[in-house]
């Protein structure tokens, strides 16, 4: 696949939503912690996040055998466009190198297409297919469809902003 932004190579899981509002008003929600974890955290939390150019992101997820971080630093932060960040364990499941996740905001006619795509498998040689294949069954669209619905409930209050607090 190519896309005028960025291409995410061979291997990646791809999810998208169509948002009934401007990039403009979608961007905010990739902003802060507060406004990310409002939508993000769902099937894992959201622990830290710095949005700016190398700023860290860590997460922690229950998994079978107990309690697992991983995140890594954003490489692309393109306001109204696009999030990119590194991806990987931060214990024993690391892999030899990150993955990345990539959040892109493209306009539409009727307001905004949020795609979340998790590539750079192919970096991972032999064990790359196997991994990517696990994530594709893995990743659903409940942290997009958040998104959708906490844009669309601070857009009906006249709110264009999202929630800007403290940890």
């Amino acid at each position: 696949m190519s896309h005028p932004i960025f291409s995410p190579g061979r291997l990646y899981v791809r999810r998208a939503v169509a948002i009934a509002a401007a990039p403009a008003e979608v961007w905010p929600w990739f902003t802060t912690f507060e406004a990310l974890a409002t939508w993000f955290s769902r099937g894992h939390t959201l622990l830290k996040f710095e949005p700016k150019i190398n700023g860290p992101v860590e997460l922690s997820v229950e998994l079978e055998d107990g309690l697992h971080h991983f995140g890594g630093r954003i490489t692309h932060f393109e306001p109204c466009r696009r999030l990119t960040l590194t991806n990987n364990w931060f214990d024993d499941l690391a892999w030899p190198t990150p993955t990345y996740l990539t959040f892109l905001l493209t306009a539409q006619t009727q307001g905004t297409l949020v795609e979340l795509f998790h590539h750079g498998f192919d970096a991972l040689g032999d064990i790359g297919a196997t991994e990517c294949l696990a994530y594709e069954k893995g990743w659903d669209t409940k942290h997009l469809i958040a998104l959708r619905e906490a844009v669309a409930a601070h857009s009906a209050t006249g709110q264009l902003r999202p929630p800007n607090g403290t940890r």
